[in-house]
């Protein structure tokens, strides 16, 4: 790519060395943020998600969230200072997934969908027809496909 950059521009392969040099200069003052993927904001959200994929009981959740959360703190990252507080907050809720591993997620999704369907019918004042488009929204491409 570099050589036809420099062709296009004119410029020698002094220049373009020169480029390359300053980019990998960069990409050094980078590196230590995120080639660390196991220990950095990434991997530590990866390591949460992993927790909430195993079917584990509420017990060991509780012992692998709390082993996180210190994790999160060793690391001094800021970024999961909210999130954290939230978990605090709702941490019997939040275990209770480990019961049945069941969530809100699909009643959200259908709110969601009928409030984006609401926005997008603004205007239409007969009842029978907003009823007609959420159907239509919902059914449609089963039933036209």
């Amino acid at each position: 790519m570099w050589p036809l950059v420099t062709r296009m521009l004119g410029w020698g392969h002094l220049a373009a060395r020169l480029i390359m040099a300053a980019a990998r200069h960069n990409l050094q003052h980078l590196a230590p943020h995120v080639t660390d993927v196991g220990f950095g904001p990434y991997g530590l959200q990866n390591r949460l998600t992993d927790i909430f994929e195993e079917h584990i009981s509420v017990e060991t959740a509780k012992t692998k969230i709390k082993k996180w959360i210190v994790s999160v703190a060793k690391s001094g990252l800021r970024c999961f200072d909210s999130f954290i507080n939230t978990l605090g907050h709702w941490w019997n809720e939040i275990l209770n997934y480990f019961v049945a591993r069941e969530t809100s997620g699909f009643v959200e999704g259908f709110n969601n969908k009928i409030k984006v369907l609401k926005r997008r019918c603004y205007g239409i004042t007969n009842v029978a027809h907003l009823f007609q488009r959420i159907y239509l929204d919902l059914e449609g491409y089963r039933l036209f496909a």
